[in-house]
């Protein structure tokens, strides 16, 4: 259960900061990734985490893409 209360909170994070809100604390959200234990969930909080670095500043591009092809390989054959 946790885990999805996880993936939760990455996505609230994601739509804080698609409505322009910066106030992120990116090492909760890697501890929310750490802590998944839904292997169901793993690329949607691999995405949305891609999705919060992209939105954040420029600073986390390189970042933001390194997590998107984590969310990538996580959804691979699930399709």
């Amino acid at each position: 259960m946790a885990s999805w209360a996880n993936l939760g909170k990455v996505g609230l994070a994601r739509s804080k900061v698609v409505n322009k809100e910066k106030d992120v604390d990116l090492e909760t959200l890697y501890a929310h990734c750490r802590n998944n234990k839904i292997k169901a969930a793993e690329g949607y909080v691999h995405r949305y985490i891609g999705e919060i670095l992209l939105n954040i500043d420029d600073q986390h591009i390189s970042e933001a893409e390194h997590w998107i092809r984590k969310a990538i390989e996580a959804t691979k054959g699930t399709e």
